[in-house]
C-alpha cells in the first residue's frame, strides 16, 4: 500500500532532517495535529531507524477538570505504545492573566529544553501546521513586522526544535487519524476569539479563505521567501550591530545614531532585530519614530516599559519595569548562562604565545590571569564602585566614568560589570577592561571572557 500524502510529507522531512539513531521527544497535548505527530512517529520509528521516541505534555491548569483530562489522555496514548512520558504542572496565572499565551510557550518550551538535557533526546518535534504558519505570518504582518518575522514559524530552529508537519494542514491530519481510528481531545479555549490568534483563525482566516481559497498556501510561501530573504540579509545585519550597537545588559543597550540617521532597508530591518532581540513589542510606527527622533532630545516612549533617549551621540534603549540589582558567579573556566539577564558568559584560561591577540570585539576582554583573583562575578553597579580605564593613571568612580561614556543615570544603576571576589572591577563590558589588568610583556596566561545575548528563536 502506498503512503499517504500525510505520510509522504512527514517522511520527506525526517529523512532531510533526523539522522539514523536518532531519539525524539514528542511534545503532544491532545490536540489532533500532535497525536497524529505522535501516531506518524510511532509508525515510521524502524523505518527512519530511530533509537528512542518520548512523550512530553504540559497541563497549563487553565481549564481544570479538562486540563487534567488533556493529560491523562496522552499518558494513556504514551503507554499504549510503551513510550516515556514526561509531564509538568503549571500553577499561577489564569485564562485572564494579562500575557498569558507568552507566559505559557515560555514555560513549555523551557520544560521541553530541560527534558531534553536531562532525558538526552536529541532533539524535540512539535506540531505546528500549515495553518498555524498561515495565521502566525498573518498575525505579524497586521502588527507590522519585518522580514524577519514574515519568515513565520521556522521549521528547524538552532536548539534542535523541529516542526515535520508544517507543509500539512489540520484537515488532512485529522482524516488521516480518523483513517486508523484515532481519537483526540479538543481544547475548548480554541474557540474563545478574545484571543488574536483564534480570532485569525476563525473569524479572519476564513473569510479570506473565501475570496482567495489559496490563502492559506500563499502566505505559506510568503514566509519561505521571507525565509530566503532572511538569510542573505544576516551577514550585512551582523556587521550593522557589530558597527553601531552596544549590547549593555537586558534592561538596555545603545546604537550609534548613525546606524539610524538614514532610514534605508537595511537599517530598518537591522534596527528591528535589535528591538525583537529585546522583546521590545515596537510596531512599524515605533520602529519609524526611532528614525525621525535619532537627532532630538528628550526621552521617547516603546511598549512594555522600554524608553531611549539621544546622549553623546548614541541611541540608549532602557527598561525602567526591569531595571534591578543583581550579583552572580562565573564559571572559570565554563559557561554561564544568565537566563533572567538574557547574558551568556564564555570563560577560558589561557597560555600566552606569540598568537594570543586583543581582540577589537567589545563583547570579548582579554586579561592577565594574575590580576583577577580566584573567582569572578557579574553584579550590578554597587555605592562606591571605583574603575581605573584601561589607559588610565587613576581610579574613578563608576558611575562617573559611565556617565563620560553617555550611560543615562537610569541605566547606571543595573550596568552590568565583571569582578573579582574582592570587588575589583575587572571589565565593564562592551566598553572597557581594568589598566591593572591589560596584558603586558610579563603576563604567562590570560583569561579571555566572551559575553553574548541569549535570543530564543522565533
Amino acid at each position: 500500500m502506498f503512503p499517504s500524502k500525510v505520510e509522504t510529507k512527514f517522511l520527506e522531512f525526517c529523512r532531510a532532517h533526523f539522522q539514523k539513531g536518532s531519539s525524539v521527544l514528542i511534545a503532544v497535548s491532545g490536540g489532533s495535529d500532535s497525536v497524529a505527530l505522535l501516531r506518524l512517529f510511532v509508525k515510521f520509528k524502524e523505518t527512519l531507524q530511530l533509537d528512542q521516541l518520548g512523550v512530553i505534555h504540559v497541563n497549563h491548569g487553565l481549564r481544570g477538570e479538562e486540563s487534567d483530562l488533556d493529560e491523562e489522555f496522552v499518558r494513556q496514548c504514551a503507554q499504549q505504545f510503551d513510550l516515556p512520558f514526561f509531564v509538568k504542572h503549571l500553577s499561577g496565572k489564569n485564562a485572564d492573566s494579562s500575557g498569558i499565551e507568552e507566559w505559557a510557550r515560555r514555560e513549555r518550551y523551557s520544560f521541553f529544553m530541560s527534558v531534553m538535557e536531562s532525558a538526552q533526546y536529541n532533539c524535540l518535534v512539535t506540531a505546528h501546521t500549515l495553518d498555524d504558519q498561515a495565521e502566525t505570518v498573518l498575525m505579524r504582518l497586521m502588527r507590522g513586522c519585518g522580514i524577519r518575522g514574515l519568515r513565520g514559524i521556522l521549521p528547524c530552529r538552532e536548539d534542535r526544535v523541529y516542526r515535520p508537519l508544517l507543509k500539512l494542514e489540520k484537515s488532512e491530519l485529522e482524516k488521516w487519524l480518523s483513517g486508523i481510528g484515532q481519537s483526540f481531545r479538543f481544547d475548548s479555549s480554541n474557540n474563545e476569539t478574545r484571543f488574536r490568534r483564534n480570532m485569525i483563525r476563525l473569524k479572519i482566516l476564513p473569510l479570506l479563505k473565501s475570496v482567495a481559497p489559496e490563502i492559506a498556501e500563499n502566505l505559506f510561501s510568503l514566509g519561505e521567501h521571507m525565509y530566503c530573504a532572511w538569510e542573505k540579509m544576516v551577514p550585512e545585519i551582523n556587521n550593522w550591530a557589530k558597527k553601531y550597537v552596544i549590547r549593555d545588559s537586558r534592561t538596555s543597550f545603545s546604537i550609534d545614531r548613525n546606524g539610524v540617521a538614514r532610514k534605508e532597508s537595511l537599517n530598518v530591518e537591522a534596527l528591528r532585530h535589535i528591538l525583537e532581540e529585546y522583546r521590545v513589542g515596537a510596531s512599524r510606527k515605533h520602529i519609524e519614530s526611532v528614525f525621525e527622533n535619532w537627532d532630538k532630545k528628550g526621552e521617547f516612549i516603546l511598549p512594555g516599559g522600554w524608553a531611549y533617549r539621544v546622549s553623546k551621540g548614541r541611541l540608549l534603549f532602557y527598561n525602567k519595569k526591569l531595571l534591578q540589582s543583581f550579583r552572580y558567579t562565573l564559571s572559570v573556566p565554563g559557561v554561564t548562562d544568565f537566563h533572567d539577564l538574557n547574558r551568556s558568559f564564555h570563560i577560558t584560561i589561557e597560555n600566552v604565545s606569540d598568537k594570543t591577540e586583543i581582540p577589537d570585539d567589545n563583547s570579548i576582554a582579554v586579561i592577565d590571569r594574575c590580576t583577577a583573583g580566584e573567582q569572578l562575578l557579574y553584579r550590578s553597579v554597587e555605592d562606591g564602585d571605583l574603575f581605573q580605564p584601561l589607559g588610565k593613571k587613576n581610579e574613578i568612580g563608576l558611575r562617573v566614568f559611565l556617565s563620560r561614556q553617555g550611560i543615562p543615570l537610569p541605566l547606571r544603576q543595573s550596568f552590568g560589570i565583571v569582578t573579582d571576589q574582592y570587588n575589583k572591577i575587572l571589565w565593564v563590558p562592551g566598553i572597557r577592561i581594568n589598566e591593572q589588568c591589560r596584558v603586558s610583556n610579563c603576563t604567562q596566561e590570560v583569561i579571555k571572557i566572551s559575553m553574548k545575548t541569549l535570543t530564543p528563536d522565533i
